[in-house]
């Protein structure tokens, strides 16, 4: 999944896509990695010059997946946060669920009066060992929103 755009202080923006059904139940590898990256106005007369500050919220608990990194903690020093999430348990979901992932802006220092340019990029892996076309699948799923948005919105005229 890849996202972009702009958002103001104290927003929200959610980036959703739909989970694959056949990843539901299975017990194997995983890995999810999200990246998450922002030009920020800055403020160079304090030693914390980047005024807005973007995170996101990690979905661990949708794939069961947990940091990988040895140091996951040390992440929103600059203006990338890269997050690598990993499982092999079974993670229970239903057919139509989906992956949210929420970008927040809050100011850390300064004011911040225009909106800030981000992106997000957000891969799902599965072991070599699984026979699933996690692309496919969650293709598949996309075809059908759009096809019932598009019947949605022939039928309101």
């Amino acid at each position: 999944m890849i996202g972009a755009g702009e958002i103001k202080k104290d927003h929200r923006h959610s980036f959703r896509f739909p989970l694959p059904p056949s990843l539901s139940n299975y017990v194997g590898w995983r890995r999810l990695t999200v990246t998450l990256a922002w030009l920020s106005p800055i403020v160079p007369r304090t030693q914390q010059y980047r005024v807005a500050h973007l995170s996101f919220g990690s979905p661990r608990d949708q794939l069961n997946v947990s940091p990988e990194q040895a140091d996951h903690q040390a992440n929103g020093k600059g203006t990338v946060l890269h997050e690598v999430l990993v499982g092999e348990r079974a993670a229970g979901y239903t057919v139509d669920d989906e992956l949210a992932i929420y970008v927040d802006c809050r100011v850390r220092v300064g004011k911040l009066n225009e909106p800030v340019r981000f992106g997000l990029a957000a891969t799902l892996e599965v072991g070599q060992d699984v026979h699933i076309d996690v692309h496919d699948e969650i293709r598949q799923r996309l075809r059908e929103r759009a096809q019932a948005a598009r019947v949605r919105a022939a039928a309101r005229g």
